[in-house]
């Protein structure tokens, strides 16, 4: 395939993967916090 749809799959693959990185650490941070407070 040509170079620009490469890096067109390649943004959208490091896009979805930061997405799911920040999703869980919000999820974790959350549920540590609640821990913490009861």
């Amino acid at each position: 395939p040509p170079p620009s749809t490469v890096s067109n799959m390649v943004n959208k693959a490091v896009l979805i993967v930061v997405g799911a990185v920040t999703i869980i650490g919000a999820m974790v941070a959350l549920v540590m916090m609640r821990r913490r407070h009861t």
